[in-house]
């Protein structure tokens, strides 16, 4: 397994696991998540390294279920240096995290399943529906890396569907005991919520809400350029 390749350590506790889907906040709350000081693994910090954190990405999807699914050991040597997690690949491996780091607090963002429909549409579905993407495949690794991980993401979520982020968020509050769980509502809630659940101080500044849609795509407009 590419996972038993590395050799990395856990060098802070784990203290956040944002179990959110995609497109439903995720970006704003890495942002707040910096703001307060820790440090979160994103997709934006998967993808600085892609060649090595994608296929990892891959296999601890591939392990779901499985008779050796991703633990505290595989987890501490992909995100050792990282004291939160937010959005792919870490949103579909919620009960392997909370197994892994049992003193985690979790954190459940919840938005209009038609509006997040009309999000994915407007981001995933775009770039998903690059014809370039199979060319880049066999020139980069990255890119090959980049693709299998989209096909992976499209597979677990049925598409993309409503249906799938309904079962998404069940599953989450199946799994995660109600004293552990924040449920975040977009628009209304804010520091006061988020503070209080984790047991961090305050901020003075207002929480960030970042629209970070056509970014979304201009993103990997520059890392097909850099790839």
């Amino acid at each position: 397994r590419a996972i038993d390749k590395e050799g990395g350590i856990r060098t802070k506790p784990m203290k956040v696991l944002l179990a959110s889907m995609s497109r439903t906040g995720t970006f704003s709350m890495y942002t707040a998540f910096q703001k307060l000081g820790l440090t979160p693994y994103h997709m934006a910090e998967a993808v600085k390294m892609a060649s090595q954190d994608l296929p990892i990405a891959c296999e601890a999807l591939d392990a779901r279920d499985s008779e050796r699914p991703f633990g505290r050991e595989e987890f501490d040597k992909w995100i050792g240096d990282f004291d939160a997690v937010c959005d792919v690949p870490m949103n579909l491996l919620v009960k392997e995290l909370l197994g892994a780091y049992p003193e985690a607090k979790v954190v459940l963002t919840t938005r209009d399943p038609e509006k997040w429909r009309r999000s994915i549409e407007n981001t995933v579905g775009v770039i998903s529906k690059w014809r370039i993407w199979p060319y880049l495949a066999l020139i980069s690794p990255e890119c090959a890396a980049w693709c299998a991980m989209l096909h992976k993401m499209d597979t677990v979520m049925d598409g993309w569907s409503t249906e799938a982020l309904a079962r998404h968020n069940a599953g989450v509050r199946a799994v995660v005991p109600k004293e552990r769980l924040l449920e975040f509502r977009l628009g209304q809630d804010g520091w006061k919520e988020l503070c209080d659940f984790i047991d961090f101080p305050k901020p003075e500044d207002e929480f960030p809400h970042v629209n970070d849609g056509k970014m979304f795509v201009a993103v990997h407009v520059l890392l097909i350029n850099i790839w």
